[in-house]
């Protein structure tokens, strides 16, 4: 039946055209006007503003916040350079660590994702099948969310992720040193799915929980950036790497390297958290 749909898809491409892509593009933007009206604001900010509707009230409650007209600098808001901040007081080991790990966290993501449909055509599938193959990837990212937030909350981010990644060097390995089965190369390709992916949206979360709220956003929005620039060079690399005559599906050995180099610097997070801790914990409590 797989290799049915896969002989399908280039059908079902030339019925309605390469256009069909901006046409399902639309269907995000149509969440807009919802998210406008619908999403709330942060909470607490929310509660420093001096008429609460019901419906805000309610959200606060729920969460157990409590509102602060009273005392606005009860609220943790950013004071200061918000990038000083991510280096100052104890963060600096736990920023430089969360941008390796983004960096090639999203190298690896996206040297896999990208290059797989043209190396697996290199080594003798067809475009459909090499195509149904790597659209196995997304399923099994989304197969990772189910489990991957209840591994954080017990073990922690540094032991669950850094164990994931590191799950992960194996199945992009067995890809780029084993000649497989059609069948059981779809079964390995969604395993790698589930912990390349499942890393990265595990990671999102992790970095939100690592830092105090006031600089949550910056702590999250430059370590993306730096990981951003690691999804720009991996097509760069695959494409060089492929140039020196590397094999096709050795290409992602270079993909293992950056998941290995990942993988530890999540579990050298372990080692930042003292001090860091100790600070959130003395601003809590005055």
């Amino acid at each position: 039946m797989a290799l049915s749909a896969a002989w399908q898809w280039p059908r079902w491409w030339r019925r309605f055209g390469w256009e069909v892509i901006f046409i399902i593009g639309v269907f995000p933007l149509a969440l807009v006007p919802v998210i406008a009206l619908w999403l709330p604001e942060s909470p607490r900010f929310l509660a420093r503003k001096p008429n609460l509707s019901g419906r805000q009230q309610a959200l606060l409650q729920r969460l157990d916040i409590a509102a602060s007209e009273a005392d606005p600098h009860s609220v943790d808001i950013a004071v200061g350079n918000p990038v000083k901040m991510l280096f100052g007081r104890g963060y600096a080991l736990q920023t430089v660590l969360l941008w390796i790990i983004y960096f090639c966290s999203l190298l690896n993501l996206f040297l896999f994702v990208y290059w797989l449909p043209e190396v697996l055509h290199l080594t003798g599938m067809t475009p459909p099948q090499a195509v149904f193959a790597s659209s196995i990837i997304p399923l099994g990212g989304i197969v990772a969310v189910f489990y991957l937030g209840l591994l954080i909350d017990r073990f922690g981010p540094e032991r669950a992720l850094a164990l994931h990644y590191a799950v992960g060097v194996v199945f992009v390995a067995l890809i780029a040193l084993v000649a497989l089965p059609y069948f059981a190369l779809l079964t390995v390709i969604f395993l790698a799915g589930t912990t390349i992916i499942g890393s990265q949206t595990g990671l999102n979360g992790a970095c939100g929980k690592l830092y105090p709220a006031r600089m949550r956003t910056s702590g999250i929005g430059w370590a993306i950036g730096i990981g951003r620039i690691g999804s720009i060079v991996s097509p760069i690399l695959g494409g060089w790497l492929l140039a020196r005559g590397l094999p096709p599906t050795q290409i992602f050995l270079s993909a293992c390297l950056f998941a290995l180099i990942a993988a530890i610097a999540t579990a050298l997070l372990a080692f930042r958290g003292a001090g860091a801790e100790r600070l959130v914990a003395q601003e809590a409590a005055q």
